[in-house]
């Protein structure tokens, strides 16, 4: 079973970090050997600040993930415990 995970980021923008880590988490991490599927399911976003080249929201949106207003709710996905 896949682990549930949320990513709590400042910002995500062409070539930060977040935006080359969070295609990972969805499609796997490339190796010499191909592409190794994650072992991770990521099922909600914390963003803090709405960078002006953003590319979280088209990203959450494109695989119906969640971006919550907190990083509170993000990880408990507004339920009374974490994911």
């Amino acid at each position: 079973m896949r682990k549930k995970i949320a990513a709590i980021l400042t910002t995500c923008f062409t070539r930060s970090h977040a935006e080359v880590i969070l295609p990972k988490l969805i499609r796997g991490f490339p190796t010499d050997d191909g592409i190794v599927d994650s072992q991770l399911n990521l099922v909600s976003i914390y963003l803090d600040q709405i960078h002006e080249e953003d590319v979280c929201i088209p990203f959450a949106q494109k695989n119906n993930i969640p971006i919550y207003p907190s990083i509170v709710k993000a990880l408990t996905q507004e339920a009374k415990n974490l994911l």
